[in-house]
């Protein structure tokens, strides 16, 4: 007997059966839609309850305006089906609530609606885990909202969110969303500093604060097209969700100032 021959036969075998089973489970994976629910919010300091909360600590509270004093004054976000064997994304729905429309809780009624009645879908956001999940979280027991499955799962690493902040990074220091965007030629931040939208939400200019949250949800969505393709978790490529994506955004805000100016010159100039 050739032992070497055969142990060569063997680990062969191996091989291919490993190579078969990683085939099938990737086509099982793709065999049903895929709904991902990309986020994004922006907020006010509720000043008034916090020199409240000041005042009962007796000057020895927080100074710092932190999170559960920051009331949602508007959510975007992008529905995106990734369809069983579709070589392409499609952008199903792209809502945007803000104030002086909408209250906070109607804001979040709203998205938790949508999510409820995605079940199966995931949530993406850019660092809902450090932000807008808490506060999300906080909105809902206040004005008694029934959270959805995907945010009643508290732990950071659930199936049911991606933040990209953290899978982006994953042991190394995580970054802002115009650093990585940038890097990777997505366009972003591009009609503000992110440091000014407080000013703009502070002086009520409501039409901005809406197109800045719509840039960040179309920003995150694009991000998170690439990172999907590039983990195996949907089927079609990077550069088919870049463009599917896109010309979904566009088809769904044709007059938006984020979209004339950047989203469509940057997909011309891919196509």
């Amino acid at each position: 007997m050739n032992t070497t021959q055969n142990d060569t036969t063997t680990v062969s075998d191996l091989a291919a059966e490993a190579r078969e089973f990683s085939r099938q489970s990737q086509a099982k994976m793709h065999a049903t839609d895929k709904v991902f629910v990309v986020l994004d919010l922006e907020y006010r300091w509720d000043r008034e309850a916090h020199r409240l909360y000041q005042n009962i600590e007796a000057g020895g509270g927080e100074n710092e305006i932190r999170w559960p004093f920051c009331s949602i004054v508007c959510a975007s976000w992008l529905i995106i089906r990734f369809r069983a064997l579709d070589n392409a994304p499609m952008v199903e729905h792209f809502t945007t609530l803000s104030r002086p429309d909408h209250t906070e809780a109607e804001i979040v009624h709203s998205l938790c609606e949508v999510m409820a009645n995605n079940p199966s879908g995931t949530i993406v956001s850019w660092g809902g885990e450090s932000k807008d999940f808490a506060a999300i979280r906080r909105a809902a027991a206040q004005h008694d909202i029934r959270l959805p499955i995907q945010l009643v799962d508290g732990h950071p690493h659930t199936a049911r969110r991606i933040d990209l902040a953290n899978a982006t990074s994953c042991q190394t220091q995580s970054v802002h969303m115009p650093e990585y965007a940038t890097a990777t030629g997505v366009p972003s931040k591009l009609m503000m500093p992110s440091r000014c939208i407080g000013k703009a939400v502070e002086h009520e200019d409501w039409p901005l604060v809406r197109e800045v949250c719509d840039q960040d949800v179309i920003t995150t969505s694009l991000i998170a097209g690439r990172y999907l393709a590039a983990h195996g978790i949907v089927r079609p490529s990077g550069s088919a969700c870049d463009h599917a994506i896109a010309k979904g955004v566009i088809a769904r805000r044709p007059d938006g100032v984020f979209v004339q100016k950047y989203l469509k010159p940057w997909l011309s100039a891919r196509q």
